[in-house]
């Protein structure tokens, strides 16, 4: 696309706002000089030459040239650019330039005569006009701009002016260019580790969903970013129970990823044969702790599934409570201590969840007792227990806070009763029940960005057709 400019602007602001303007859209070094090289083409004499010394990490008088063009180069940069490997590049300390950059100040020369300079021998010797600018950064000269002339007395105090604001503009947009070409390339490399970091934090989850006659599952797993810090996971138990453990590490991202993997490998190292959900819990908590990981803690909700005796044994550390779909009556459930032995779960209890109001028959209920703190916070915690016996037809829903704080474009929050009316609305089923909740939370979302990573499993007791 061609720019058009105010034509009733003066022709030095023109000139002006055309170099700004080219300056912007260029992405290399290369294209920034290409630039500067043209305006000093159309604004200067034929017949002129540039140098660019380098005076950066040098004693007083020392440079380097790290660019030389002569009256032929401007029309195809020729260079040996400050930007690659100048280190390399021979350090001079005599001649006519080693006396210039000891000045620090900006020149011109007329009717000049640069016969048998040390460094550039007879070069220089058709040229009889000089201008130099130092080019600052950070308040301090690293660089210097020479434009050479073969016409005498080209140069005055207006043209000192222009190339000394011209020429810093040029350094200051060429180092904008080169820290922006390093940030990109940082950035691929920063991504492609947290490609690799989220393509090992998969791997760590199950690479397929229990087997097991009488229980099936769906899930959900989104995160943030490539990585994040939600996770779910099962293990079969020796004994034949299945052991269940939905998390979430705060924030997202790298960091929590990280600790997800630790997490998943404290889980997969500890005896399971006895293992009770408050225990696990207890045990992470600690471990976690001793690990002394500043600003991170662990929600978690822990279950083990008997599937003789068809109940559910589960803990909380922080983790929001699943949700239980049951048809017709509300279930009951008891919290186990040291009073209660495991055998006696079918003893009366007075502890039922909180309860929404049924639909159509349907009762979900909030598994919200039992439990303590996250993982993570404070050594030698305890965490309290409780059992639920299930029966055919019941799902549960196991999340983690990325579904039910999701906002919508009004700032409200999805909550624990838009999971609710997702599960009245399904069949049940677990495909059902995973595919109706998201659904519902997209449609919150309204083509929003989630903010944070989003779990969700599903459990139901068969038979299927139990509704």
């Amino acid at each position: 696309m061609n720019q058009h400019f105010d034509q009733s602007q003066p022709k030095r602001i023109r000139d002006m706002i055309e170099m700004v303007h080219a300056l912007s859209n260029a992405q290399t070094p290369d294209e920034v000089l290409a630039v500067f090289s043209k305006r000093r083409v159309e604004d200067t004499f034929d017949r002129s030459g540039y140098i660019s010394l380098s005076t950066r990490n040098l004693s007083k008088g020392h440079f380097r040239i790290t660019r030389f063009l002569t009256a032929d180069d401007w029309n195809q940069i020729q260079s040996m650019p400050p930007w690659k490997e100048s280190s390399d590049l021979p350090i001079h300390n005599t001649g006519f330039f080693a006396d210039l950059v000891s000045n620090e100040q900006p020149v011109v020369y007329t009717n000049l005569d640069i016969i048998n300079d040390p460094v550039f021998a007879d070069i220089l010797a058709p040229y009889k006009s000089l201008i130099a600018v130092p080019l600052y950064e950070h308040g301090k000269i690293n660089n210097w701009a020479i434009e050479i002339s073969q016409a005498p007395s080209v140069y005055d105090e207006d043209s000192l002016e222009d190339m000394l604001l011209k020429a810093n503009l040029v350094g200051g947009t060429v180092r904008h260019v080169i820290t922006t070409r390093k940030l990109q390339r940082a950035n691929h490399e920063i991504e492609m580790e947290v490609k690799r970091i989220a393509d090992i934090q998969r791997a760590l989850l199950p690479a397929s969903l229990p087997d097991l006659p009488d229980i099936k599952f769906a899930v959900s797993y989104e995160t943030f970013d490539h990585a994040g810090g939600d996770m779910y996971f099962f293990h079969s138990l020796a004994d034949g129970r299945l052991a269940i453990m939905i998390g979430d590490v705060a924030g997202h991202g790298p960091a929590a990823a990280v600790v997800m993997a630790m997490v998943e490998t404290l889980v997969s190292a500890y005896p399971q044969e006895t293992i009770t959900a408050g225990e696990m819990l207890s045990f992470l908590n600690d471990q976690l702790c001793s690990k002394h990981i500043q600003n991170t803690f662990v929600t978690a909700f822990y279950a083990i599934y008997d599937p003789i005796q068809k109940t559910l044994r589960f803990s909380r550390a922080g983790h929001p409570p699943p949700l239980l779909r049951s048809i017709g009556q509300p279930v009951e459930y008891c919290i186990l201590n040291q009073e209660i032995e495991e055998g006696q779960i079918s003893i009366q209890s007075l502890h039922p969840p909180q309860s929404f109001p049924p639909k159509d028959n349907i009762i979900v209920q909030q598994l919200d007792h039992a439990g303590g703190l996250p993982l993570g916070l404070f050594p030698h915690k305890i965490y309290e227990e409780a059992v639920i016996r299930l029966h055919p037809g019941q799902t549960i829903a196991f999340y983690t806070d990325g579904i039910t704080d999701t906002r919508n474009p009004d700032g409200s929050f999805f909550g624990v009763s838009g999971i609710q009316q997702a599960l009245h609305e399904c069949s049940g089923e677990t495909e059902c029940a995973v595919s109706t909740i998201m659904q519902h939370v997209r449609d919150f979302e309204s083509g929003a960005r989630p903010t944070d990573d989003q779990t969700l499993v599903v459990m139901r007791l068969g038979p299927d057709d139990a509704d």
